[in-house]
């Protein structure tokens, strides 16, 4: 009854082994394999990067560089016209000042000893008769004959008879005093001044060198146009041993 039994219960089949998944682990990888040619392909082609990045980075540095060499000149350019505005302006200025204000003028001659000696260069301020007439006793510069500036001293203003007699100077009739003569007249023998009398037109000035016996002034040329004056005689600049107003 037993063996009966075990007749019912039908034997199980032996499990079979999944061939399939031994076979997918069994199998090796194959590795993917570049022939030669394909390496050298990558290779130029890795080259080929890297040369183009150096260059573009070259590239960049070279375009600061032309950047700052650009700044730099722009900079340079600057400074140059700022010193070019500057120097413009300070000639300028220094021909304005030639021209309108003041003129350097040097001593022609020995009309004018011993106030001026021959050779002295004084400063001429050509302002000054802008804002007022020629003064009695002024030393003046002004247009002489053939186109020449002489320098001579104010005698007589515009309507005054002027008069010399006996080396005395004589202003409408009262007598006045020279006292830059002194000098002169203790170096001099004889007459200093001859006698004339004359009378000055309206608009013009009596002058006379200082040196009266060694001078061409008014006595021979004639009442001066105050048109024609320069200016006045301020300073002796020159020699440097030699600086001082000039009276």
């Amino acid at each position: 009854m037993d063996q009966r039994r075990e007749d019912q219960h039908p034997q199980q089949a032996p499990r079979e082994e999944d061939s399939s998944a031994e076979t997918l682990s069994a199998e090796p990888h194959e590795e993917t394999k570049e022939t030669p040619l394909q390496q050298e392909e990558n290779i130029h082609l890795y080259d080929s990067e890297n040369i183009d990045g150096d260059n573009s980075h070259t590239s960049v540095e070279g375009n600061e560089d032309d950047e700052d060499d650009e700044k730099t000149r722009g900079k340079g350019k600057s400074e140059t016209l700022e010193w070019f505005k500057a120097l413009s302006i300070a000639v300028a200025i220094a021909l304005g000042i030639r021209i309108f204000l003041f003129a350097p003028i040097v001593v022609d001659g020995t009309s004018m000893l011993p106030t001026l000696e021959d050779g002295e260069k004084i400063l001429v301020n050509k302002v000054m008769y802008h804002l007022d007439e020629p003064q009695r006793g002024d030393i003046l510069v002004f247009h002489a004959e053939h186109g020449k500036d002489w320098i001579k001293r104010v005698i007589g203003e515009p309507g005054d008879t002027v008069e010399v007699r006996d080396d005395q100077l004589y202003i409408n009739g009262e007598p006045i005093e020279e006292r830059y003569l002194e000098d002169k007249l203790l170096q001099t023998s004889g007459i200093l001044t001859h006698d004339f009398q004359t009378t000055v037109p309206e608009g013009h000035i009596f002058v006379m060198g200082d040196n009266r016996q060694n001078s061409r002034d008014s006595r021979s040329i004639g009442a001066i146009p105050i048109d024609d004056v320069v200016g006045r005689a301020d300073v002796v600049f020159w020699p440097f041993d030699a600086i001082r107003l000039v009276q």
